[in-house]
């Protein structure tokens, strides 16, 4: 099965995984959102996450982390998405976006 298949069917896993109990944003490709959330300060590194994780607290972080882990899937992490090598992003793989602040707004 070539990698990309096994990425999107690990990014299914974590996505059902987390679909259970997470309170956060949960953003898939072609949905509401996905679009501009995969934005980041670099214009030119345009990759596109197979999943973006909106995260609601510590816990919600916890959550994410462990259902990546488990499910070994390619993850970034933003705070600001101010990486000029483009490493607060990833193509197909996981954003787990930090960059919200504590109300939850952008």
């Amino acid at each position: 099965m070539p990698n990309d298949e096994l990425m999107t069917q690990a990014i299914d896993e974590v996505y059902f995984t987390l679909l259970r109990n997470f309170k956060g944003d949960l953003l898939r490709p072609g949905g509401d959102r996905h679009d501009e959330a995969r934005t980041i300060w670099n214009g030119i590194v345009a990759r596109s996450p197979g999943l973006i994780v909106r995260c609601d607290g510590v816990s919600g972080v916890q959550a994410a982390v462990r259902a990546e882990s488990a499910a070994n899937v390619l993850t970034a992490i933003r705070c600001g998405g101010h990486s000029l090598a483009g490493f607060s992003t990833c193509e197909g793989g996981m954003v787990i976006d930090l960059s919200r602040n504590a109300l939850g707004e952008r």
